[in-house]
């Protein structure tokens, strides 16, 4: 017959997972609930401190209307598909909160802005395998493309970069961010036939890694874990339908590599995302967003 666990151990547990909640005067971590407070903008969690006695509303984004788990709630519900008027029609179903579609952009660009400026500064601790891939995405009713470096052994996102052309200065592009990141070169590099890749490889690491070239889906050896992940990113390219320009393909290329990293949990992965498999653990709790809020603030 299962066990289950008593009450008092789920409470623990659910604790455990919950993000911290810290004075804002003293730092200190104990804290308790006490009472809430109501504003037009919906209820807040008052807290004191059982340290030095302070009564808070616990927001790390100041100066805003909004509360950080609202914003974060609109930011992973975009990062799962949804389209930015879905996104405040669901708000407003159960919130009874209405949002203007561009307030949700303005929310996403502005924060993201912060959590990539945090977590580009982390080296990851990655294997001696890169998959190295390209995919062409729809940008101001033209195509650019999108080239993307992956470690085989964590799953983690290296580098990405957005061109114009597929030639060997464009791949040089991706394999020169990537190596910036890691601070290091690999032992063997995996690309399909693309005749740009060879001599960029040996352009950037100065013929000190192994090209593995021409691989295709059957191959023992292949790029299917990079080819899994353009397939994961192009549902969510099909909701915007089409970028605004370069830049802007750059940039939600850039967010859209930081949700595959520190977010969304892979099965393959023992249900954990590539950046804990890659040595970076964050302790972002059980709401990710949150965690990342907080921390780039």
């Amino acid at each position: 017959m299962q066990a289950y666990p008593e009450r008092a151990d789920i409470l623990d547990l659910k604790n455990e997972a919950s993000n911290e909640i810290r004075c804002d005067r003293c730092g200190s971590i104990p804290v308790i609930k006490r009472g809430v407070r109501k504003t037009k903008h919906g209820i807040r969690q008052r807290y004191e401190c059982k340290e030095c006695g302070r009564r808070f509303t616990y927001e790390p984004i100041k100066h805003r209307k909004a509360t950080t788990k609202l914003i974060a709630l609109t930011m992973d519900l975009y990062f799962k598909e949804l389209s930015l008027r879905k996104i405040t029609d669901t708000i407003y179903q159960f919130y009874g909160i209405k949002l203007h579609h561009e307030t949700v952009r303005i929310w996403i660009n502005t924060f993201m802005g912060k959590i990539n400026e945090h977590v580009n500064k982390l080296e990851p601790n990655v294997g001696d395998t890169w998959l190295v891939d390209e995919q062409k995405v729809k940008s101001d009713g033209d195509w650019v493309w999108s080239w993307n470096a992956m470690d085989k052994e964590t799953r983690f996102l290296i580098a990405n970069a957005v061109t114009y052309h597929r030639n060997d200065l464009s791949a040089q592009k991706v394999l020169r961010k990537a190596r910036e990141t890691v601070k290091g070169n690999p032992k063997d590099i995996i690309t399909d036939g693309l005749a740009s890749y060879p001599k960029a490889i040996r352009t950037v690491f100065e013929g000190n890694v192994n090209h593995i070239g021409g691989v295709g889906i059957r191959d023992r050896i292949n790029n299917n874990i990079l080819e899994r992940y353009h397939g994961t990113y192009r549902e969510r390219d099909k909701v915007m339908r089409g970028l605004e320009g370069k830049e802007t393909a750059s940039q939600m290329l850039e967010n859209y590599r930081t949700y595959y990293n520190f977010v969304r949990k892979h099965s393959a992965l023992d249900n954990k995302t590539p950046s804990e498999i890659a040595g970076i653990n964050l302790n972002l709790g059980r709401n990710k967003w949150m965690g990342l809020i907080e921390q780039s603030l």
